[in-house]
């Protein structure tokens, strides 16, 4: 029988402690409950992909550093704007993103706060104009310089 003691209702801890076997159960959603060491487990990774998650200034260099290159500004990147040359620096910021810093594009749509779709879009164009446009390639290719990473 799961009950909790006086004092984790009092302290609100979720824990149940059932009285067969001795064993720390934590009740999850629809009043299911699993064994401690596998919530932890859940936890613990949980924990692992947030510290993994990008941070917002090194983001912001990435988006300073292409504003920067292409004159456009750091607002029109970060905002919804559909401009041509507006899209065209977004785009080089998933592709600096992407290639230098070798983040994969789930981690690009949640830094960027865009759908995936988005992103394979913005690459996929990137790529196709790159091998056309010799001004395009210049940009890209300064790009990956100031990071380290030749296209």
């Amino acid at each position: 029988m799961n009950r909790l003691t006086q004092r984790q209702q009092a302290t609100g801890l979720n824990i149940q402690t059932m009285s067969e076997g001795g064993s720390v159960w934590m009740p999850c959603v629809h009043g299911q409950c699993y064994p401690a060491s596998i919530v932890n487990k859940l936890r613990a990774k949980i924990r692992k992909l947030e510290l993994r998650e990008f941070p917002d200034d090194e983001f912001l260099k990435v988006v300073k550093n292409v504003s920067v290159t292409t004159g456009v500004s750091v607002d029109s990147i970060v905002g919804r704007c559909k401009q041509y040359d507006v899209s065209d620096a977004r785009f080089l910021v998933y592709c600096v993103l992407r290639h230098c810093k070798e983040l994969r594009v789930s981690q690009i749509a949640k830094v960027v706060r865009r759908d995936h779709g988005a992103i394979i879009h913005g690459l996929k164009r990137i790529d196709e104009r790159r091998l056309h446009e010799k001004k395009l390639r210049k940009l890209i290719y300064d790009l990956g310089r100031c990071w380290g990473y030749e296209f």
